[in-house]
């Protein structure tokens, strides 16, 4: 146990039994800046709840003059209904909701100010997105080359920032020629947002803000009004949020920050982690309170996943530390493929779930969503319930279902289901007027639409697209000839070269773009799986086996596993949690390697672990495969996510083993000529087979930068041709690193300049 170095106030207060002295603290520090550092499962939303109770009890604060926000509605609503029980109805004059919901409360009020009517609409989502498709038209940007939602990911960042489309800093940014689009897009949705009187949800932080920031009177009154401030998931705020939160409590400074800096995973859609780090340094007097008590996880796991995240440069120290002991060792499975991996995952799930553990209370987490396919065939296997969180079943997925349209027209030309989604994937310039011509011929004659499509060709009927119809059921031919006694693995990467599919989807800016393209690689492993495996390699019978799965195997309604991406596993908790697919590539993700100059992406995927390790209570298994494909290519080395070796050699043991002559056997603890260094990579590994290099041979000190110039033994090295499962050939310009591990800047055929890890590249010969 742990002793406080602060006195205990007021322990026998009704408000404060049940607190430990760091929570009795950070409750009763009412006056001035305040930083409470919430380690994950330290009890944060009792500390808020109580700490608002205290100030409407104790301090005799005005319900209506505390504001709480937080991130999600159902956050918000669990705190107020902790308040309300506590302190009763008064309660429920407190400002508690979501940044959003105070933002709409705010603009309700500031309307005038703000160039608003009473009554201004809210878009949403899909709003925005028509809205952006409008202007598009009226700029007569196409479709075709730029997608409104690469629009909207602009505006957003913009508003993020506070930025409108004449600040002079914006304005100072703007180079290449898509921002220059995007700025025309976006002071031409401004004006037609100002023509509709509407807002997005943008505009819910950005307006109130700029409204008080252009008016000391109404930021004054507002200041006034709010007394105390109070956040909840501060890691996760953005620049506008936090200069909000400036503003509203400029006169008094009561602002209380709860956050956990280890836990900022969102950087991507706009949280700032220098809020919660440079927080003390923005209010000079801030009071610092750390709660590091856990009463969630047991001492094994926190220390682990404290000794991972410790390797951050910028962060706040923080050690978590329990009383419920030690529990029992992690678990790392080293599997010889991916299948082996979900095959070890399924069946160790199934153990438990037969010992007595509810499947409710287990969860597996992976860093892409492309990863949930093989972990969902061999959850179907061995029976196991499950559901995805945040996501759909993998062939239930927009481009998988896309991919597989094309692929079922080559093994039936006359599906006229797999015809009509064929035809719109990608965009190829036939409307829905022509579709609807062919489906009127089809109706008229009872014949399919691929027939009828054909139908309209020969009687010159087909109307203006009639070319591009004609191109489409030529492709469709040309594709279906030769396919017998191919295996469906070569027919699969044939039809989404030739159909364009993976061409959009690489051409394709918005943000969910790579996440989709990783799932057609899925599909592409899938296939070459089935090919291996199966009596029938052929396309046919892949389509078969998929049907089966997607139609046949349904699962019970009762306790299932949850199965879900790492960023979606936040905030929740199980008893069992198994995280997969730690390798390097894939966490810390291949973008993080080739994109981090300054080491914060890198930074952000060792978080986006901690938070992963943290949601385990009582076991915490973590696996990598030996061998992995990637875009449906032939099986990859794969090599030990860095992270592994920052995890101390008492807290886990090894099971599995990438070979006989290592003997990595259960409970061996790093044994077997493979060694762990805690501050750095692997210190020994084989060699990666395939043509890979060796990775470094020593160990590698704290925050040593991880890639190093290539050595001249490597076949990596500028000039030399090399070939990528998605891009094609390229040649190597520049060279960052050696082995598998390098970092290579490759100038490709087809798609211009590209960083990517060597690992991911065939060298030609």
């Amino acid at each position: 146990m742990q002793s406080s170095l602060f006195p205990d106030p007021a322990s026998d207060h009704p408000l404060l039994q049940g607190l430990n002295p760091e929570q009795r603290r950070a409750v009763t520090t009412t006056r001035g800046p305040l930083l409470v550092l919430a380690g994950a499962g330290s009890g944060k939303t009792r500390v808020i709840t109580h700490r608002i109770a205290w100030l409407i009890q104790e301090e005799r604060v005005s319900p209506w003059q505390i504001l709480a926000m937080t991130f999600t509605n159902k956050a918000a609503g669990e705190m107020k209904e902790r308040v309300i029980h506590t302190v009763g109805e008064q309660a429920k004059d407190v400002w508690l909701g979501t940044f959003h919901k105070i933002g709409v409360r705010m603009l309700q009020q500031l309307a005038p100010q703000a160039g608003l009517r009473a009554g201004f609409s809210i878009y949403d989502t899909d709003d925005q997105v028509r809205t952006i498709n409008r202007v598009m038209k009226a700029l007569n940007l196409s479709d075709a080359t730029y997608k409104p939602k690469q629009f909207a990911q602009f505006i957003d960042k913009c508003k993020n920032r506070l930025q409108l489309p004449n600040d002079p800093k914006l304005l100072d940014e703007i180079e290449s020629d898509f921002d220059k689009k995007a700025l025309a897009v976006y002071a031409a949705y401004e004006a037609e947002m100002r023509t509709a009187d509407a807002v997005d949800f943008g505009d819910l932080i950005m307006r109130p803000t700029l409204v008080l920031a252009n008016n000391p009177g109404l930021r004054q009154n507002w200041s006034n009004r709010f007394r105390y401030v109070l956040v909840d998931e501060f890691q996760d705020t953005n620049a506008a949020q936090f200069e909000l939160l400036k503003l509203l409590t400029s006169e008094h400074g009561n602002l209380c920050v709860v956050g956990d800096d280890d836990q900022s995973i969102y950087s991507w859609r706009g949280a700032e982690v220098g809020n919660i780090l440079g927080f003390p340094q923005m209010f000079p007097n801030t009071t610092t309170i750390k709660l590091e008590r856990n009463y969630r996880s047991t001492g094994h796991i926190l220390a682990a996943s404290t000794a991972v995240v410790s390797h951050n440069r910028n962060r706040h120290g923080k050690v978590l530390w329990t009383e419920s002991g030690d529990g029992e060792l992690l678990t790392l499975h080293i599997a010889q493929t991916e299948r082996d991996e979900a095959d070890w995952v399924a069946r160790t799930l199934d153990q438990l779930r037969t010992a007595g553990t509810s499947a409710s209370q287990m969860a597996v987490f992976y860093r892409t969503n492309a990863q949930s396919r093989v972990l969902e065939e061999s959850m179907r296997r061995f029976r196991l319930p499950y559901v995805l969180i945040g996501g759909q079943r993998f062939y239930e997925r927009a481009e998988v279902k896309d991919a597989l349209s094309w692929l079922r027209l080559l093994v039936n030309p006359q599906d006229s289901a797999g015809w009509e989604r064929a035809i719109h994937a990608p965009r190829r310039g036939i409307g829905d007027a022509t579709v609807e011509l062919v489906a009127q011929r089809a109706r008229a004659r009872g014949i399919s639409l691929p027939e009828a499509a054909d139908d309209l060709l020969l009687l010159n009927q087909a109307g203006r697209s009639a070319e591009k119809l004609r191109t489409f059921q030529n492709l469709l031919r040309g594709l279906r000839d030769g396919i017998e006694g191919l295996r469906a693995d070569t027919v699969g990467a044939q039809v989404l070269q030739a159909s364009g599919l993976k061409a959009a989807l690489q051409a394709d800016k918005d943000p969910d773009a790579q996440d989709r393209l990783e799932n057609l690689g899925a599909l592409l492993a899938a296939m070459a799986e089935h090919a291996d495996t199966a009596e029938d390699p052929s396309l046919r019978g892949f389509l078969e086996q998929v049907a089966l799965v997607a139609d046949t195997d349904k699962l019970g309604d009762g306790a299932k596993v949850s199965m879900m991406t790492m960023h979606s596993a936040k905030g929740l908790e199980f008893d069992v949690a198994v995280v997969v697919g730690l390798e390097e590539g894939i966490l810390p993700h291949a973008n993080s390697l080739a994109e981090s100059g300054n080491g914060r992406d890198l930074e952000e995927e060792r978080r986006l672990l901690y938070v992963a390790m943290t949601r385990a209570r009582k076991r915490l298994y973590l696996a990598h495969a030996r061998t992995r494909r990637r875009f449906g290519g032939p099986e990859m080395q794969a090599d030990p996510s860095r992270f592994l070796a920052q995890i101390p050699e008492e807290r886990i043991r090894v099971e599995g083993g990438r070979s006989q002559s290592h003997n990595w056997t259960q409970g061996s603890s790093w044994s077997g000529g493979t060694t762990a260094n805690r501050n750095g990579a692997w210190a020994s590994r084989p060699q990666p087979t395939g043509g890979g290099f060796p990775v470094r041979q020593r160990p590698v000190a704290e925050h040593e930068p991880v890639f190093q110039r290539g050595d001249s033994d490597s076949p990596y090295q500028p000039g030399a041709r090399v070939r990528h499962a998605s891009f094609g050939g390229g040649t190597i310009q520049d060279v960052d690193g050696y082995g598998s591990d390098a970092r290579l800047t490759v100038r490709f055929d087809t798609v211009g300049v590209k960083k990517l890890v060597a690992r991911f590249v065939q060298v030609q010969a």
